[in-house]
Parts: structure tokens; C-alpha cells; sequence
């Protein structure tokens, strides 16, 4: 019994005891914050981060929706994207201009660029900001200092089929001198863009001033850039060139831009990039600052069979060849004569030479419309610039006339009436044999087909 009393009185003893009133300890600032704040901070900032995150997948959403073919230039923004009070989303005319304006400066036409935008009429951020961008490109390009030199390379027709080509027929060894491969051509391309090339057009090395002398062009470039012409001579596609594997004709396709028709080994006609044209129309599509203001290639014709792919002593034929010729110049290809039956001026007399460039101008000007550019066969050149010949070719409206020389890199002049130039060829005995003429171009070892002979 003792124990359990002894228990039971340790027990009443220690609850009969009353209470300590112990001092309350005063809590510290950062206990009263985690006490009435902190669950309020936790909550907010998990609101925050949901927002965020739907903020996230809207901005995905719209930007994956977005129209790929938008144009503007860097500099601009967009207030779909931006959410920018302080820009004003563009009106579909505005966005329209601003468009046509990016495709000018990305040839370098940043003067038309600028005079286009600041002809809209409306007020709009992003056309004004796109003024102020195009304003401060154009002061880094630079003047060509001499525009008689500008090296001019030229072409033949293209062989898509080496097959075909390289048979060991009878023009299998003339092809493989003369013509490129389409898989050579693209690499050419590549070569000269690579190496700074840009493409100018014949008027942009010199043309008539106010009073109808020809001056020297303004050619401004980026740094590091250099002009360019390029031909191709002679722009026709004749039956028998499409059973050995060229293209066959220029085509107008559904949209009303270039295309070109093709014939291949099972004669299936298809239409496509197959030759010089639609393959630099190609690529220019791909690196548009290749083109100086929108500038293409010149087109040499003679009087040799299907300028263009059609036979012009047909009516249809040749209004098909009429709407395609339109349509190269809409482009911006320039025309050029190769002499009608393809003879070397600079030996024939003046009879025969006034005879050709009759001929020339009652066969191929109702097709081509009038010519300016005049390019040797041979690189044979007049003898002199004055006389019955030239007398003439420049009544015919001739002011280009372009030689041969595929020893130099270049050579030019210009006069008050006229400007000469030569040409260099670049043709397969170029790439493999020669390369050394042209390494200034592109590196011929890049470029030579395995296909080749």
C-alpha cells in the first residue's frame, strides 16, 4: 500500500501544484512575416508561375501558326508576337508594303525600298521603323570604284542527262568541251556566291545620261562583294539537244512565273529546274542578295532553229515564245544578239554584216523586242568603231558589244556612244583543263561532275 499511496501522492501533488506563468518570449519580425504573410507570398507567386506557363503555350501556339511567307525586316517587330503597346500591329496594306519593301532591300535597292515606304500613305511603327533600318543599311554599302571592271562569265545550254549526253555518239566529245552538267552548274553558283559575287545587269555597268551619254554605273555593295554578269549563249533548245538530254522549251507555268520543260529517257515530259534559267531562278529564290536590284542574266539568240524551245515560223509557236519572252523580261533577263546566222563580223563586209542584222531584226525582234546588247560568235570583233559596220549595228540600236577574252579576268570601256566589255566562257574544258583562268570565280575542283567523262 505504501507504494501505491506514495504514487497516488506524487501524482496529486503534481497536479494540485498551480500553474507557472511562465514570461511569454517576444517573437521576432521575420516569425511574425512567415506568420500573416508568407502563406499570401506562396500563393501569389504560384498564380505567377501558372500564368506564365499559359502565356508560354499561347505564344507556341501563335508563332507555329504564323505566316512563313512574312518578310519584315530585321529591326521591325511584330504585335502579335511582342505584345508592345507602344507598336501598333500592321494593317494588311501596311503588311503588304512593308513585303515588297523587304524583297527591294534584299537585293540592295534600298533606295526603292525607302521611296515605296514612305509613299504609304498611312501611319504605321513598323513601316517607320523599317525606314530607319533601311536608311542605316544603306550607309554600309560601298561604291565599285571602276565599273569597267566587272568580269563577264558565260554559258551553253546545260545537260541534264549525262547519259544521254555522253553516249559516245558523235557530239559526245562536244559536249563534254562546251556544255556543263546541271549538278556543275548548281556548284558553279554556289562557288560564286561563296566567293562574293553578285549579279548585275548590263545597264548597271553604264547607260545614257540626260543628254544620252553613256556613263559609268553606281554600283554599291556590301563590303567584300563584287559584281558580276553572267550570259548564256545561245538561249535555245532545239528536238535534237532534248533526245540527248537538255531541256526542252521555257515554259509560262500556271502562276505566270518561269519553268522549263524536260523530256526524260522515257519520254515523260515533266517541268522543273532543268536549265540555266529555272536553276538561278532557283537559287535567287534561295540567296536574293545574289541579284543586285533584282538583276538576271543575259539571253543570247541567233537564228538557229527554236529560240526559246519554239519554232517561230509556226503562228502558235511563236506567240508561245513571245509570252515567254515577256514574261524573262518581267523577270529580269536581258535579250542579246548572237548575230543571226552566227558569222564573225569582224571578218565578214560590210554588206553581209548589214544584211545579218537585217535578218535578225525581221525574224527575232517580233519576238525578243529590240535588242541593245550585241555579243561576238568567236569573240570576233569589229575592226573599228566607226564605218559602215558599226554605222549599222548602232542604227539597229546596238550599245553593248561584248568580245571574248578568256586570258583576262575582265576588261571594259565605256564611251559617250557605246560600251564594250568581254566575256570569259566557262564550258567543261574550263573546269577540267583550264581552271587556273578561273580561279578567281570558284574552285573548279568543286565543281566537276563525277559523270563527266
Amino acid at each position: 500500500m505504501s507504494d501505491t499511496r506514495e504514487t497516488r501522492n506524487e501524482y496529486d501533488e503534481y497536479y494540485d501544484r498551480p500553474p507557472v506563468r511562465r514570461k511569454r518570449r517576444k517573437k521576432t519580425p521575420w516569425e511574425k512575416f512567415k506568420e500573416a504573410y508568407l502563406p499570401l507570398v506562396l500563393v501569389v507567386v504560384g498564380l505567377i508561375a501558372v500564368i506564365m506557363v499559359i502565356v508560354g503555350i499561347v505564344k507556341l501556339a501563335s508563332g507555329s501558326g504564323k505566316d512563313k511567307g512574312n518578310t519584315l525586316p530585321s529591326g521591325t517587330e511584330d504585335t502579335s508576337e511582342t505584345g508592345d503597346p507602344n507598336l501598333n500591329q500592321p494593317s494588311a496594306e501596311a503588311r503588304e508594303i512593308l513585303n515588297r519593301a523587304a524583297e527591294l532591300a534584299g537585293h540592295y535597292d534600298y533606295d526603292g525600298a525607302i521611296a515605296l515606304l514612305s509613299a504609304y500613305a498611312g501611319e504605321d511603327t513598323q513601316v517607320a521603323a523599317a525606314i530607319q533600318q533601311y536608311t542605316a543599311d544603306k550607309q554600309t554599302l560601298v561604291l565599285w570604284e571602276d565599273p569597267t571592271e566587272v568580269p563577264h562569265i558565260s554559258f551553253q545550254p546545260l545537260i541534264v542527262d549525262t547519259a544521254r549526253a555522253f553516249d559516245g555518239d558523235s557530239q559526245s566529245d562536244y559536249y563534254d568541251r562546251n556544255n556543263l552538267t546541271v549538278e556543275e552548274f548548281r556548284a558553279v553558283l554556289e562557288g560564286l556566291y561563296g566567293n562574293g559575287h553578285v549579279l548585275i545587269s548590263m545597264s548597271d555597268v553604264a547607260s545614257p545620261n540626260a543628254e544620252g551619254k553613256y556613263v559609268g554605273g553606281s554600283i554599291y555593295l556590301p563590303q567584300g562583294k563584287s559584281p558580276l554578269i553572267m550570259s548564256l549563249v545561245p538561249a535555245h533548245y532545239p528536238v535534237s539537244r532534248a533526245g540527248d538530254g537538255f531541256a526542252r522549251r521555257l515554259v509560262v507555268d500556271e502562276t505566270g512565273k518561269i519553268s522549263c520543260e524536260y523530256i526524260d529517257s522515257t519520254s515523260t515530259r515533266v517541268s522543273g529546274a532543268y536549265d540555266f534559267v529555272t536553276i538561278l531562278e532557283a537559287f535567287i529564290g534561295e540567296h536574293p542578295d545574289f541579284s543586285y536590284h533584282g538583276a538576271r542574266a543575259i539571253l543570247g539568240f541567233s537564228g538557229d532553229d527554236e529560240p526559246l524551245g519554239y519554232d517561230i515560223t509556226d503562228a502558235a509557236e511563236a506567240a508561245s515564245a513571245k509570252a515567254v519572252a515577256q514574261c524573262l523580261r518581267d523577270t529580269g533577263y536581258e535579250f542579246a544578239s548572237f548575230t543571226y546566222d552566227e558569222i564573225r563580223y569582224g571578218d565578214a563586209t560590210d554588206g553581209e554584216v548589214t544584211a545579218d542584222v537585217q535578218k535578225w531584226e525581221d525574224t527575232l525582234e517580233p519576238i525578243l523586242g529590240q535588242v541593245q546588247i550585241l555579243i561576238y560568235p568567236g569573240g570576233s570583233e569589229l575592226e573599228s568603231y566607226e564605218g559602215a559596220k558599226f554605222d549599222a549595228l548602232y542604227n539597229a540600236g546596238f550599245r553593248y558589244f561584248c568580245g571574248m577574252d578568256n586570258y583576262s579576268t575582265c576588261w571594259g570601256k565605256i564611251t559617250d556612244q557605246y560600251v564594250r566589255q568581254d566575256r570569259r566562257t566557262i564550258n567543261g574544258t574550263r573546269i577540267t583543263e583550264d581552271a587556273d583562268l578561273i580561279d578567281d570565280l570558284f574552285d573548279a575542283n568543286k565543281v566537276v561532275s563525277s559523270e563527266r567523262p
